[in-house]
């Protein structure tokens, strides 16, 4: 089944069940659309995920973490710096970590100052 977003551009979604060998590297997510993860709180290391910037004015990205990570939280860096739901803190990463953690990105546009900027969020920091 395909959980798509109403209203602005979504893409599709992608589901990140594996961590085995995620560790050291760094993965990158498809822009837009939605990204669950459901790999298990037995994988060990923290995970670091890169977001590349938007292709559309207005498109989103959404992560849900399905699964309780215990101390091994998943990081996501966004590849053109927003801010975050308060309008000032720098959004530089996404830390989840709690099953049902959820962050809502949206692309500020095109130009030289477009930018990853959060647009609803619940659990992460």
């Amino acid at each position: 089944m395909c959980h798509l977003q109403s209203g602005k551009p979504s893409g599709l979604q992608e589901t990140l069940a594996a961590w085995s060998g995620a560790e050291a590297e760094a993965k990158v997510f498809m822009v837009g659309g939605v990204s669950y993860f459901s790999g298990s709180a037995d994988d060990s290391g923290a995970k670091t995920f890169s977001l590349v910037d938007g292709t559309i004015p207005g498109m989103r990205k959404a992560f849900i973490c399905l699964v309780v990570l215990d101390s091994d939280e998943l990081t996501i860096t966004p590849g053109s710096v927003g801010v975050k739901l308060d309008g000032s803190t720098a959004n530089s990463t996404v830390v989840m970590e709690t099953a049902l953690d959820f962050t809502v990105l949206e692309w500020s546009g095109l130009i030289s100052t477009a930018q990853w900027n959060t647009v609803a969020q619940v659990g992460p920091a």
